[in-house]
């Protein structure tokens, strides 16, 4: 790993984080954002051969595919690099920095952007004391790029599905284990998404109803990109990348319904 960038603060799902609590505002910086000003560095400083091998966001509710999709483009050069992302509740103790860089100094293999990844995401979770609900993942870019963006940008969509998956979608929308998830405008609606499209695609075949490619697509995405995980013993079953979907409103289910990850 030449570059590596770590972020801590505050986190708002798919609305961003690190907002800056010193101007009173709790607007966040979106990864699109990051990722602007990540590449506008990147023109400022002509390091066309340093690109970023890590990026770790320590910010509650960041895992989600949108935004590891946003934080995969100033990567996607390299196949090589990873995204560290919590998708519930990243713990207060923040990054175990301390025992993850004492880890390099006894580290007998050469170092690899995965293995380095994977490191941050062990020390952080071994440090938490008594979590239960945290979720931190590694992520490969290469996993993320080319499949799953198509059913990202149509699930914020207004009418996103053809009305033989709408129930099916729902169903399983009211299934799984969801963060954030409420009636007020302040709600994030998050879903973890690896659940979400199993139960999605056990629901249309039960149901008779033709496969939507968007699921297929968005299925290898996630198997791919999620190559190490941590959770705690209340979110056994968390996939490691949440995503955003409407609220009941749309899909016909209860906005605040929730299930036991471990269940």
């Amino acid at each position: 790993v030449r570059h590596a960038l770590v972020m801590i603060g505050p986190g708002a799902g798919w609305r961003g984080a690190l907002q800056d609590d010193s101007t009173r505002s709790s607007t966040a910086m979106t990864a699109a954002q990051m990722a602007a000003a990540i590449n506008a560095a990147y023109a400022a400083t002509h390091e066309a051969g340093g690109r970023l091998r890590l990026i770790a966001a320590g910010a509650s509710l960041f895992g989600t595919l949108e935004n590891a999709l946003d934080l995969s483009e100033p990567m996607s050069a390299d196949t090589t690099a990873h995204v560290v992302l919590s998708e519930d509740v990243f713990p207060e103790t923040g990054f175990a920095f301390e025992a993850w860089l004492n880890g390099f100094a006894t580290a007998d293999a050469v170092l690899t952007p995965a293995g380095v990844a994977e490191s941050l995401v062990q020390t952080t979770a071994a440090s938490i004391p008594d979590s239960t609900d945290h979720v931190i993942a590694s992520i490969a870019v290469s996993g993320l790029l080319g499949a799953g963006s198509g059913f990202t940008s149509a699930s914020m969509a207004t009418n996103f599905v053809a009305a033989t998956h709408a129930r099916p979608l729902a169903e399983a929308r009211a299934e799984v284990l969801a963060f954030g998830v409420g009636a007020s405008n302040d709600s994030y609606n998050l879903v973890d998404a690896r659940r979400l499209l199993s139960s999605a695609q056990a629901g249309i075949t039960a149901a008779g109803v033709a496969a939507w490619d968007g699921l297929s697509a968005a299925s290898g995405a996630l198997d791919r990109a999620v190559v190490y995980i941590q959770r705690g013993s209340a979110r056994t079953n968390a996939g490691g990348l949440s995503m955003y979907l409407p609220v009941a409103a749309r899909l016909g289910g209860d906005p605040a319904a929730r299930v036991d990850a471990a269940s």
